[in-house]
């Protein structure tokens, strides 16, 4: 067994877990607050727990919603989507990816026999690329704390084996509470027997079988760039905003008042009754008063506008995305032209997420699949009917146009007939029934005729 390579791997798991712990507490929406004293902390407790303008899962979501895998480049690869799930595990790694920058999963034989790919949290993986042929891992590791024996437990994936491994000491306790650190050298590990698996597992994929799917990283050797990362000091500034906005109004419902007094006691004082019981003037002899002016809402709306701006100008979003206006949403050419950044991002994510969804297949027994994408260009409503349409009386197949129509062509009804099989049906129903109307339409002018 390779307990040499553990302290390197515990070493790396400790590390990332920061920068993951960043982008899943934003997401969350817990977010930092960096602005607050210790005093506002304590009289707006509610403010730093509850309100807040989270943004950061429609910043993930106005990519990520874009991203479809339309069909694969065989009927197998089809069949083995449709067998497995494998639209509702693109859609979560997908969002893994743009949300932390790296996204993984881990293809095992389930005791059935069938072969099964479930997604990892990024922080679980620690990859390690093969230095003589960086296009693949050479190993990857799982890292996690299991609940139930309460000791955590590592799983090292090579090329021909899966080797597992469990700390000697529980590290939490019963409730869950942190006990201890995972150990860092290997004699705090010793191999893992709970099950029938015993401490070492062989297969046969020839390749580690751990996909791992990065978002915008040109290095190899390097994880992926969450999109949050462009935006969280923003939000940090929204949140401000946000928080202002409340404080304000209280301010306008509860006004700070003055009031200048007429009369002076004999040191040259105010004259003022107070009762420091009610924190209270009882009674006071003014010749004015009135109120400080309140803090100008309009500023601070305006501020909370331009902080979702900045967003759009750093992740290339079209303003409209966070607008609740419906009127904002451009249409035509116009539509395509707001949305290039955002297409072109797109675009580059799914170039590179193909050969990973084509190892995917690989792993599951169907090598030379892969992905057909949806096309991210949006478009209106009038030119996907319009375009649909065309495609129809082109004679495309009714799969084709009732998608571009909006339509899946594969929805069944009570009976178990496919849409599309359904419009096939109405079609050529149709059809004869006006070519036998065109020929007895024909007979009878033609028996008026002769006679």
């Amino acid at each position: 067994m390779s307990r040499d390579d553990l302290p390197a791997i515990i070493e790396s798991w400790i590390s990332q877990q920061p920068h993951y712990d960043l982008f899943t507490r934003y997401y969350e929406g817990r977010h930092a607050f960096p602005f607050a004293s210790w005093k506002f902390r304590q009289r707006y407790r509610w403010i730093t727990e509850r309100a807040r303008m989270n943004l950061m899962p429609a910043t993930v979501s106005a990519f990520t919603d874009r991203i479809s895998i339309d069909s694969w480049t065989s009927q197998d690869g089809i069949d083995e989507a449709e067998a497995n799930a494998i639209e509702r595990l693109a859609g979560m790694v997908h969002r893994g990816a743009w949300r932390d920058g790296d996204a993984f999963t881990i293809t095992w034989q389930l005791p059935n026999g069938k072969l099964r790919a479930a997604r990892q949290p990024a922080n679980a993986i620690v990859p390690h690329v093969d230095p003589d042929n960086q296009e693949v891992l050479d190993r990857a590791a799982r890292v996690w704390v299991d609940s139930t024996t309460r000791h955590a437990r590592v799983n090292i994936y090579y090329a021909d084996r899966c080797e597992r491994y469990i700390s000697r000491l529980p590290v939490v306790e019963k409730d869950g509470a942190k006990l201890r650190d995972i150990p860092k050298v290997a004699i705090g590990w010793m191999p893992y027997d709970g099950d029938d698996g015993g401490p070492v597992l062989t297969h046969g994929f020839g390749v580690v079988p751990v996909v791992w799917w990065k978002r915008d990283s040109d290095d190899p050797d390097k994880r992926g760039r969450s999109i949050l990362e462009r935006v969280i000091q923003t939000q940090d500034e929204l949140n401000y905003y946000v928080a202002s906005t409340i404080v304000a109004s209280e301010r306008i419902a509860l006004p700070i008042r003055y009031a200048l007094a007429d009369s002076v006691g004999l040191n040259g004082e105010m004259s003022a009754e107070f009762d420091p019981t009610k924190e209270s003037i009882l009674a006071l002899v003014a010749k004015t008063a009135g109120e400080f002016p309140g803090p100008d809402s309009d500023k601070l709306l305006a501020l909370r506008a331009a902080a979702q701006q900045d967003i759009c100008l750093a992740t290339g979003i079209p303003p409209y995305v966070f607008s609740k206006n419906r009127g904002d949403v451009p249409s035509g050419v116009a539509l395509r032209i707001i949305n290039e950044s955002r297409t072109s991002a797109v675009r580059t994510f799914e170039a590179d997420a193909t050969p990973c969804w084509r190892g995917q297949m690989e792993l599951l027994g169907h090598p030379g699949m892969r992905p057909i994408w949806d096309d991210p260009t949006p478009h209106d409503a009038s030119e996907q009917l319009t375009q649909a349409q065309a495609e129809k009386d082109l004679g495309m197949p009714p799969e084709i146009w009732l998608r571009t129509a909006g339509y899946d062509p594969a929805a069944t009804d009570e009976g178990g007939v496919s849409l599309a099989d359904r419009v096939r049906a109405e079609a050529a129903s149709s059809a004869t029934a006006m070519a036998q109307a065109f020929l007895d339409g024909q007979g009878a002018a033609g028996a008026s005729y002769t006679g």
